[in-house]
């Protein structure tokens, strides 16, 4: 059974981001004014003819996540098994666009269609390996849930790096295997190392689907299907949170920006509710009775009725930032520590 046993320990984490009022300024101009709407695909980098358009995605987890099935032990990281689908609305759109799937981005030269062939299945939080000896990779045959590497597997694997040949073997064979990425101290006292949080890595990924325009709304949602099909779940034998993995998100970066011309409609950061897990968890209900609380992560820009910039009414769980100046994307890196925290593999232009 999984509890909210790592909330006191995550409010901790996010207590020193305080907001910086000047990054207010840098929110772009109201929907439908965008200047870079008059301009043409060759412009904006994408293929003529071509209506969809790549965003690159930063993925930032937390160090501590849930104890779970999914896992085999204490909680030692935000990491996910599950699949996450993102989906976003631009200023004209009445419903989400996209609900695709994340791919890893090693460059331009990975596309997101190459990337379902030459990469491994990218999941958040955590890292992909080698299993040569199927230590650790596939499912476990009660539960169907995936299985476990653990560090003493990890220690004698490679990372299955995307579009490496020992890789592309990997995923071809099925011997892919999944271990919680590196954690990362952050000291918030140079002077005092007794004093620091821990996170998780951060990955670089890509979605490709209709070009919205400006970014108003950002939604991320566990990928999992609660029917007859799910092995784990069969229908109600056992508790959605036993066949759920929660991802614990520290912050999601999109740009939509092309990499090689720079031209798109900006950069957004997003900053979740410090204690959010996307995905199912268990949670005391009104007769102290353990039940299933499950959530996705909505982003939108900051409620400026509240300190936290989170809506009262909790229609959104997580903070949308614009940057259309360098200054403001240096603010927001520094603000979330992104330059501190360790990634999976070496970032690509």
């Amino acid at each position: 059974m999984r509890t909210l046993l790592a909330l006191v320990l995550v409010v901790a984490v996010s207590a020193h981001w305080t907001h910086d009022e000047s990054l207010a300024q840098e929110i772009g101009p109201p929907p439908g004014d965008e200047d870079v709407a008059s301009l043409s695909d060759a412009d904006l980098g994408e293929s003529v003819g071509d209506t969809d358009k790549t965003y690159r995605v930063t993925i930032g987890t937390r160090a501590h996540g849930m104890t779970n099935a999914m896992n085999n032990g204490p909680d030692k990281s935000g990491g996910s098994f599950s699949k996450f689908k993102i989906s976003m609305k631009g200023p004209t759109d009445n419903a989400f666009v996209g609900d695709k799937d994340v791919r890893y981005y090693q460059g331009p030269i990975m596309t997101y269609a190459n990337a379902a062939d030459a990469a491994p299945a990218f999941r958040f939080g955590m890292a992909p390996f080698i299993d040569k000896n199927g230590a650790c990779s596939g499912t476990e045959k009660a539960t169907h849930l995936s299985k476990y590497c653990s560090a003493g597997h990890i220690n004698a694997m490679d990372p299955c790096e995307p579009n490496g040949k020992a890789c592309l073997s990997a995923i071809e064979s099925g011997s892919v295997g999944y271990g919680f990425g590196q954690t990362t101290k952050l000291y918030s006292d140079e002077h005092d190392k007794s004093k620091f949080i821990e996170t998780g890595i951060i990955q670089r990924g890509q979605v490709k689907f209709k070009d919205i325009g400006q970014i108003v709304e950002v939604k991320i949602r566990e990928d999992v299907s609660w029917g007859a099909e799910n092995k784990c779940y069969d229908g109600g034998a056992r508790n959605k949170r036993e066949c759920s993995s929660p991802w614990a998100p520290a912050f999601v970066k999109v740009s939509t920006n092309n990499p090689q011309t720079g031209i798109g409609n900006g950069v957004y950061y997003i900053e979740p509710r410090s204690d959010l897990y996307v995905g199912v968890i268990g949670i005391k209900g009104s007769n102290n009775q353990e039940e299933d609380k499950a959530e996705e992560l909505i982003a939108k820009p900051r409620d400026p009725t509240t300190q936290s910039g989170l809506p009262e009414d909790d229609s959104f769980n997580a903070i949308l930032t614009k940057c259309v100046a360098e200054h403001c994307e240096e603010e927001m890196e520094s603000k979330l520590r992104i330059a501190e925290m360790t990634a999976d593999f070496e970032e690509t232009k």
